[in-house]
């Protein structure tokens, strides 16, 4: 089985700023990177990631409410940081 790669470069991020399947990933990473820079002990660097992570939720939900990952990050997201 062969995956495809998404290389995201200055040319290309326009295309897909929109992408709920891009965003809901984004956000997913963000989070995980977050937990590890907690884990290190920078939590200011922490808390700003956690807000980017929900801000790709929210804007993975805006895009399409269909998808259930999307759903899934924006409450996983939501919850740390409310």
């Amino acid at each position: 089985m062969v995956k495809r790669v998404l290389v995201l470069q200055p040319g290309n991020v326009l295309q897909f700023q929109n992408s709920p399947e891009l965003l809901w990933r984004l956000s997913k990473a963000t989070y995980f990177l977050s937990q590890i820079e907690g884990a290190n002990g920078n939590q200011e660097r922490k808390k700003n990631l956690i807000y980017g992570a929900q801000d790709a939720a929210q804007r993975a939900l805006l895009a399409s409410d269909q998808i259930a990952s999307v759903h899934k990050w924006y409450v996983h997201v939501a919850v740390v940081v409310y």
